[in-house]
């Protein structure tokens, strides 16, 4: 994918929230960019998709994350399909 980026950081438990919080305000992930397309603006963000290991991490990490005025959604198996 064209402007793909991906970052890898090897850090124990308890430092990956601090980390992930640090990385998401360097990242300037949801800034938004404006294309001019004939009379039609279009809006593009940057998004950021983070995966981890369990249904119970995806939940407090996006607790975390709306906490830190991050727009946050998980997709996980407890959802049903339709939310999914």
């Amino acid at each position: 994918m064209h402007g793909l980026q991906q970052h890898y950081v090897k850090l124990e438990e308890n430092g990956k929230n601090r980390k992930l919080n640090e990385l998401l305000d360097t990242l300037e992930f949801n800034q938004v960019k404006h294309l001019t397309i004939g009379p039609e603006w279009i809006a593009h963000f940057r998004q950021v998709v983070i995966f981890v290991k369990s249904v119970a991490r995806a939940i407090e990490l996006d607790k975390l994350l709306v906490s830190c005025n991050f727009p946050s959604i998980s997709i996980h198996s407890l959802l049903p399909q339709e939310e999914r």
